[in-house]
């Protein structure tokens, strides 16, 4: 086989001509053979003047030249094969070829039949072969897929992808037209986001090009104003222009980002970016309202109830009792990654009523954002393998009792200021959200401002999200970039800074008003129109209205607070329990809930619960520690009325033939004679220690109790003591500080 150059040297000006014009070349070899031959080699690898040779080729030439280009058949294909597979005649097909090798597109040779391994056959003689060629197949492959293959149509792409596109050199002189430097440890990756942040924020890219091509700028501007997508023809037709110079226009637009050629539904396009397009299409409106906004910031009452409303259910905290409830249902053994195995992160995921949290993976982080949650606040932990060959695992912490004596106010306290201080609880943004420049965000100092300005709004009564966000424009417009020494450089409040910011910060705090403050139950949100909850995709709310509960949660730790809020009263008794084992919790009662769930099954929690005693669950709450008696005693304490005879005689049945055996870690000391242990034995502060008397002589403790402490009480009863062997000490309790209180 012949490479490119040698075939095109063999070829005529006469022959070349069209050549050169099917690749937007003038076809007038006025410049030499050898340059013109050079100049077009460069152009067939350019996939934009690849596009100019698939709009003038026939249907019988695009099937043949596609299916002879893929990597997995560039080497040679039989010509008769190659028609069959293309579902042609065979005239049109050998005419289709032959204007593809007069086009130089491809290339036939005659090859002996017996080296030939698609032919059925291995007659004497030959048959012909054909083959593209090197230098042009991959930008011909490249653009062919994009009329054989829908996902190639780059209207649906993204803007990364888009500019992922550009070579390297591209990339650079385009970052350099826009005044970004690709710092010398940036990725390709990083410069293509740099860019693409760059374009999205700009109010007019067309203004930080001084010296743009006036073809490109004229084609770029009515190009906008035609909804930013229009036929080629249509182009050509505005244009007036030869194919060469409307190549290097398509061209100069690529290179700087501002739009795209592509095939879409077999028809040649130009578009600007939907992302690019988007945000210079609402810009004079933002703008326009940002003005009009500026004039009034405080904050505005609705007068009405909105048209839709989404009432706060205090999802966060029963996600929680749901999962406490999982953990002691099953083991749960994440995988080496970190996460719950996928089989029942799927299963547990429908029974949480908390919004996805995506990672970059588009993945779901909700469920390892709680388990975080719940290891900080020693509800659950961890457990390190026992044996070799056991895995890490799930297990309910003893500081579960301290959490579950925890009245709905306190624990939607804690878990509020575990949110304000701790960036792993990720927030969802709003639906309009544009990053803008996040390199230095600070998560915490943005999350307090919000809370500082929700402080100041009257349970009860409805305000606009739009006057809230004029409040935090206006007296904290930088609460998530704070000025460092090593930070950020000052930031002008002026226009084109506010339309960054509502597209940024805005939706950022959109986002937290309908994800976490609704889930922890602060905040209930509103809707202008009627049908936003039966919406399929999000919406941001319009309105919002603080709780009674989100009020007095921010009023925990300030004199504004009444002491009477924490003072509630005592709940009746609200458990109803069913013959047919099914448990219902009819208010919201979270040590009744607590209490419950180490032995049944949770269906549905929430200010109305649903419960169910199974065997499983029953036989699962004896492994956690409880036994028969205590299990009939949380059901007869908090049920409204007498248990069913068929329930009490049930679960007895269940645990009759349960056995099980406790094997824990135990420190052993021994003191010098009986009359010292009969000392110790009745010493108050080593009986808080859990210390426990085995003989008359000898004492266990248990191996979470800090050594120090039994040694410090010890000494105070006056006894040396002497530690032999290598003694470990207990972890620190990872509860934390989150549940103390105190203003935000």
């Amino acid at each position: 086989m012949k490479t490119l150059r040698q075939v095109l040297g063999d070829f005529t000006d006469e022959q070349l001509a069209p050549i050169s014009r099917l690749w937007s070349m003038t076809g007038e070899p006025d410049k030499g053979m050898k340059l013109q031959i050079d100049i077009l080699l460069k152009r067939m690898a350019d996939p934009i003047a690849a596009r100019f040779v698939w709009e003038n080729l026939t249907d019988d030439e695009r099937q043949i030249l596609y299916r002879l280009l893929p990597p997995s058949t560039r080497g040679a294909a039989e010509q008769d094969n190659l028609i069959k597979r293309a579902q042609i005649l065979p005239t049109k097909g050998e005419t289709a070829i032959q204007h593809l090798v007069d086009l130089a597109l491809v290339q036939a040779f005659a090859e002996s039949s017996r080296y030939v391994v698609s032919s059925k056959k291995a007659k004497a003689g030959s048959v012909t072969m054909l083959a593209g060629f090197n230098e042009s197949a991959d930008s011909l492959y490249l653009v062919g897929r994009e009329f054989f293959t829908p996902s190639a149509d780059r209207t649906k792409w993204d803007m990364d992808r888009l500019v992922a596109t550009l070579s390297e050199n591209e990339l650079y002189k385009t970052m350099q037209s826009y005044n970004e430097a690709w710092g010398p440890y940036y990725s390709r990756t990083d410069a293509v986001d740099m860019l693409v942040d760059t374009l999205v924020e700009m109010e007019e890219p067309l203004d930080h090009l001084p010296n743009f091509d006036p073809l490109a700028y004229k084609l770029f501007v009515w190009l906008r104003k035609h909804d930013g997508k229009a036929s080629l023809q249509v182009v050509r037709d505005f244009m007036q222009v030869d194919d060469a110079t409307l190549l290097k226009t398509l061209r100069i637009l690529a290179q700087h980002g501002l739009a795209f050629d592509t095939f879409s539904k077999g028809e040649r396009v130009l578009f600007v970016p939907q992302a690019l397009y988007s945000s210079m299409r609402s810009l004079t409106a933002v703008k326009a309202a940002g003005k009009a906004k500026e004039a009034d910031t405080k904050l505005i009452e609705l007068s009405r109830d909105p048209a839709a409303i989404r009432p706060s259910e205090n999802i966060a905290v029963y996600d929680i009792a749901m999962l406490v409830n999982t953990i002691y249902q099953q083991t749960i053994e994440p995988t080496q990654a970190g996460r719950v195995p996928k089989r029942i992160a799927t299963k547990l995921r429908s029974t949480l009523r908390g919004q996805p949290r995506i990672d970059y993976d588009d993945g779901d982080d909700y469920i390892e954002i709680l388990l975080n949650v719940m290891e900080s606040f020693g509800i659950a932990q961890l457990t390190n393998p026992t044996f070799q060959e056991s895995k890490p695992a799930y297990q309910i912490s003893p500081s579960l009792e301290k959490w579950a004596k925890m009245s709905l106010l306190e624990q939607t306290h804690a878990l509020t200021r575990y949110w304000l201080e701790n960036f792993d609880w990720r927030d969802v943004y709003g639906v309009n959200y544009v990053s803008w420049s996040t390199y230095s965000w600070d998560v915490a100092g943005g999350r307090k401002a919000l809370i500082k300005h929700l402080y100041n709004c009257i349970p009860g009564r409805w305000y606009t999200v739009d006057s809230l966000l004029q409040m935090i424009w206006k007296e904290d417009a930088f609460a998530y970039r704070p000025t460092t020494s090593y930070g950020r450089t000052k930031v002008r409040k002026d226009a084109d800074t506010k339309v960054k910011w509502d597209r940024c910060e805005g939706e950022v705090y959109r986002g937290i008003l309908s994800s976490t403050l609704y889930e922890l139950g602060f905040v209930d949100v509103g809707h202008e129109h009627a049908d936003a909850l039966s919406s399929t995709t999000p919406i941001n709310p319009d309105y919002f209205m603080i709780t009674e509960l989100g009020r007095k949660v921010m009023a925990l730790g300030t004199p504004d607070l009444d002491k009477c809020v924490l003072e509630e009263p005592l709940a009746p008794r609200g458990l109803v329990v069913q013959p047919n084992f099914e448990l219902l919790l009819l208010q919201p009662d979270l040590p009744t809930l607590y209490a419950l769930l180490p032995f049944a099954h949770a269906n549905q929690l929430g200010i109305v619960s649903r419960l169910t005693l199974t065997k499983a669950s029953v036989l699962r709450g004896l492994q956690a520690g409880q036994n028969v008696e205590q299990i009939l005693h949380v059901l007869r304490e908090h049920s409204q009325k007498e248990l069913p005879q068929n329930v009490e005689y049930t679960i007895h049945d269940w645990t009759k033939t349960f056995k099980s055996a406790n094997v824990s870690q135990v420190l052993l000391f021994e003191v010098s004679s009986e009359e010292a242990g009969q000392i110790l034995g009745v010493i108050p502060s080593l009986q808080e220690l859990s210390v426990r008397q085995l003989a008359p002589c000898i004492f266990a403790v248990s191996g979470s109790v800090e050594l120090q402490k039994v040694r410090k009480e010890l000494e105070k009863a006056g006894v040396f003591v002497q530690i032999t062997g290598e003694v470990f000490s207990r972890p620190q309790n990872p509860f934390g500080s989150y549940l103390t209180f105190g203003r935000y």
